[in-house]
């Protein structure tokens, strides 16, 4: 992740630059689907994000409620080395992998949020509700110059639903899918609520 951060340089296409996006879970992560665990405790002692002064901050939040259920469906189902539970309800109550971490999370980066040169906070429930408009914000803040159409937008957004996803997943016709199952709790896009 660091290495990524070091790296963060543009690139350039026509004289236009094009920001290089990184997309992380900033040590939050618990299980990876090639099977790697890397060490729960990161994300708590990661309290310091000054690593991001630098760079600009998209940070997507989600209701934790539905983030601990889809954590506990990634970890137990979408793994090539699956953690185990003896139910959905100890999960939750885990306090490295549970609901905890969600909120603890969240507060890391809420008293981090001045520290990037900009940040851009945006809930997944928007993107779900006002799609158009909230893909368009998060454009306009990784590209303050762009000039991509509303129609483009909505045609990519209708094109990306979660029932369209949810098939190409099932055909294994997503590049970067791993597919461990057609059972809905399988699938990396589940219900999409």
């Amino acid at each position: 992740m660091s290495d990524e951060l070091n790296r963060g340089k543009s690139l350039s296409k026509n004289n236009t630059r094009i920001p290089l996006v990184i997309d992380t879970h900033d040590n939050s992560n618990i299980v990876n689907e090639d099977g790697y665990r890397p060490d729960p405790n990161l994300m708590f002692n990661d309290l310091n994000k000054d690593r991001f002064a630098n760079k600009n901050v998209l940070f997507i939040v989600r209701d934790p409620r539905d983030v601990v259920v889809s954590h506990y469906h990634q970890i137990t189902k979408r793994s090539k080395s699956p953690m185990q539970f003896d139910s959905l309800s100890d999960f939750i109550r885990d306090p490295v992998f549970g609901f905890n971490r969600i909120i603890t999370f969240y507060e890391i980066w809420f008293h981090n949020q001045s520290v990037p040169k900009n940040f851009s906070f945006i809930k997944y429930e928007d993107i779900l509700s006002n799609g158009v408009f909230s893909v368009k914000s998060i454009l306009d803040f990784i590209l303050p110059e762009n000039d991509i159409s509303v129609s483009i937008i909505e045609k990519a957004y209708n094109q990306s639903s979660a029932d369209k996803m949810r098939k190409k997943e099932k055909e294994n016709s997503i590049e970067g899918f791993n597919k461990f199952g057609e059972d809905l709790d399988y699938l990396k896009v589940r219900k999409a609520v």
